[in-house]
């Protein structure tokens, strides 16, 4: 079963069980890059099932939340 991380907005209760996608999660970046004026953060995700294509629901450490990323194989 999947890891749920509940919602994209505080509104949304996680009402089943998420979907795991293969592949795994990128490595934690090394260090975060530089905020640029404009800069709009991706959307957060609550699963794998929240991502489209093969994209996986993924913590990011630079923007502290989960967002959706390409898998690694």
């Amino acid at each position: 079963m999947g890891q749920a991380y509940c919602c994209e907005n505080n509104n949304e209760a996680v009402a089943h069980y998420p979907s795991v996608k293969p592949g795994r999660c990128p490595a934690v970046r090394p260090q975060c890059p530089p905020v640029r004026s404009g800069f709009r953060p991706p959307a957060t995700c609550s699963s794998d099932s929240k991502c489209s294509g093969s994209e996986k629901c993924c913590f990011d450490t630079c923007l502290q939340h989960h967002t959706c990323k390409q898998p690694v194989w």
